[in-house]
């Protein structure tokens, strides 16, 4: 028995997959639309991250050159006191001077790592931003891909029978008036010239017109 309840259990969460397997598929363009929007958030946190860092490594460098200014002015001062007899103050001006350099040591190192981070954040930044592209540009050949086959599932082809017979029919249709005009246009033409005198030959004239020719075909048998 419990056997048999563990095979249902498996047989129903393969139906539930099954199920959300369908309604993914069913949303696929939309989950994917989805996707890109995210990555695009994403992406602009990252941007976001990047100035950050590129502001607090200007920031320290900024710092950083004025310890440096401020070191260079001690050691003056310092070699200044010595040459002057002043033991006591130049002690102190070294003093000073150690705690600056250890400070500036520590600025070095963190513009260093800053420095790091920005290349890491810009390389990063780059390739994402190349595969959203490239993304974006799926998206778009999804949409028309889907948007065709929309077209093509609910249109329905032209070339059948009923449709050749029916165009038959017009053909036919359209024919016997372009006839029945022209038989039109001769019958009033001939009225025409009848009305102007121009008479058919007499039938006296027509059989005289055939005697003629049976003459020459006489002569020629002979």
């Amino acid at each position: 028995m419990m056997e048999l309840i563990l095979k249902l259990g498996t047989a129903l969460r393969g139906g539930v997959r099954e199920n959300l397997e369908t309604l993914v598929d069913a949303n696929a363009l939309r989950i994917f639309e989805q996707e890109i929007y995210q990555g695009e958030c994403q992406l602009k946190q990252t941007r976001q991250q990047l100035a950050q860092v590129m502001a607090e490594k200007v920031r320290m460098a900024r710092e950083l050159k004025a310890l440096q200014n401020q070191i260079q002015a001690l050691e003056q001062q310092a070699g200044a006191q010595l040459a002057g007899g002043e033991e006591a103050a130049a002690l102190e001006s070294a003093t000073t001077l150690v705690r600056h350099e250890a400070r500036l040591e520590q600025l070095q190192e963190a513009v260093q790592q800053l420095q790091q981070h920005e290349e890491a954040l810009m390389q990063g930044l780059k390739r994402s931003q190349g595969q959203l592209e490239h993304y974006r540009a799926e998206l778009r050949l999804a949409r028309a891909t889907q948007r065709s086959q929309q077209v093509l599932g609910t249109a329905r082809p032209l070339a059948d029978d009923d449709h050749f017979s029916a165009m038959q029919d017009s053909l036919r249709r359209i024919r016997t008036r372009q006839q029945a005009f022209q038989d039109q246009l001769q019958a009033m033409q001939e009225i025409d010239s009848q009305l102007q005198g121009n008479s058919p030959q007499a039938p006296q004239q027509e059989a005289a017109a055939i005697l003629e020719r049976l003459r020459t075909g006489m002569h020629r048998t002979a």
